[in-house]
């Protein structure tokens, strides 16, 4: 878990943009913030690998849980996300192919959003 407002950036990098991603999450039907929610972040770093792909990174680069404050915001610093291809050596780069579609991913971050309570997280951590 990072403190709200930290970064997910452990192995920071040249060609890399730093930014401050944040929002706020509230309940669908009244508006109203919720606090606690677990957001579950993580991107490639700009070669297009994953630190578990990657033996240059640092374990959990450009991951990490924040959880809302009381007004339902979060806050942290990643890398700007950059496009990459899927290898085409692996099953999906092999899926795409028969498909006859591209390997481009667009730039992307991906979000798990959860309201767990956090002592069943720190039983992980």
């Amino acid at each position: 878990m990072i403190p709200n407002g930290g970064t997910i950036i452990k192995n920071p990098v040249d060609d890399g943009h730093v930014t401050y991603m944040h929002g706020k999450v509230v309940d669908s039907l009244t508006g109203a913030p919720i606090p606690g929610v677990i957001i579950d972040a993580w991107e490639a770093s700009t070669n297009g690998l994953y630190e578990q792909q990657d033996p240059d990174q640092e374990d959990c680069n450009l991951r990490g849980r924040v959880t809302t404050d009381e007004n339902g915001e979060y806050a942290f610093y990643c890398l700007k996300p950059t496009p990459y291809p899927i290898p085409y050596d692996g099953p999906a780069g092999k899926i795409l192919q028969l498909l006859d579609r591209h390997p481009n991913r667009p730039a992307h971050i991906h979000l798990i959003v959860s309201l767990i309570p956090q002592q069943w997280l720190d039983i992980f951590d």
